[in-house]
């Protein structure tokens, strides 16, 4: 169980920063981190990470698709 918890906080701390790091691309207009890459870091447990980045950093929040 403690393996779980430092899993998950680690994935988590991953997946907060690769998005962060896909944002600063979008905005310098350079080759992004592909959705599937985002949305498998978020399946593997870095859920939390990834919702807060994407309000932290207004990542795919702005746009209606």
């Amino acid at each position: 169980m403690k393996y779980l918890y430092i899993w998950l906080v680690i994935i988590n701390i991953i997946t907060f920063t690769v998005f962060g790091i896909d944002k600063r691309k979008a905005i310098n207009g350079k080759f992004r981190i592909s959705e599937a890459a985002l949305l498998g870091l978020s399946l593997v447990g870095g859920s939390f990470g990834g919702l807060a980045a994407m309000y932290f950093f207004h990542h795919k929040t702005r746009k209606w698709y």
